[in-house]
């Protein structure tokens, strides 16, 4: 009997982008993406990605609601429109990934990289990013509410728009 193939297949259509006979999604991915295969507009929900390696990958408007990511390496990715609702990106490494008008309420960023990431318009609602590391992110026009920044690493660009969301004055 043949082994049945996972698959990934489009949030919005339906259709398959991907599958394999491999063992996990997790192993799916990383496949696809070692294959240059774009996952623009996969649906990824609830997937099991721990430690996966998503390095430049175009991941752009795809759902990764409730995915575990914690580990993952997502440098360079284009997460651009990506829902990441209640997603884990715990110790995540997130350099230079573009994040614009992202979905990230929720989502649990603590302790994660993200260096020059680019969150311009993305919802940041209940978000954890305790301890991360935000060094020159662009924040203009984020949303947060009840967004947790304790003991974030900021760069003064950064910070400075963190004070013009918050709409406050410097006396």
């Amino acid at each position: 009997m043949k082994k049945p193939k996972i698959q990934i297949r489009n949030r919005f259509t339906g259709e398959v982008i991907y599958e394999s006979e491999k063992e996990t999604i997790k192993e799916v991915v990383e496949e696809a993406i070692s294959k240059n295969i774009d996952l623009n507009n996969a649906d990824l929900r609830d997937a099991d990605l721990e430690n996966v390696d998503l390095e430049n990958a175009n991941l752009e408007n795809a759902n990764l609601k409730n995915a575990d990511l914690r580990n993952a390496d997502l440098k360079n990715v284009d997460l651009r429109g990506a829902v990441l609702k209640n997603a884990n990106l715990f110790n995540a490494i997130l350099k230079n990934v573009d994040l614009r008008n992202a979905i990230l309420e929720n989502t649990d960023l603590s302790f994660s990289d993200l260096k020059n990431v680019d969150l311009r318009g993305a919802d940041l609602i209940n978000a954890d990013l305790r301890n991360i590391d935000l060094e020159n992110a662009d924040l203009e026009n984020a949303y947060y509410w009840k967004t947790n920044f304790k003991h974030c690493k900021v760069s003064e660009k950064t910070m400075k728009q963190l004070i013009k969301l918050m709409d406050l004055k410097i006396v």
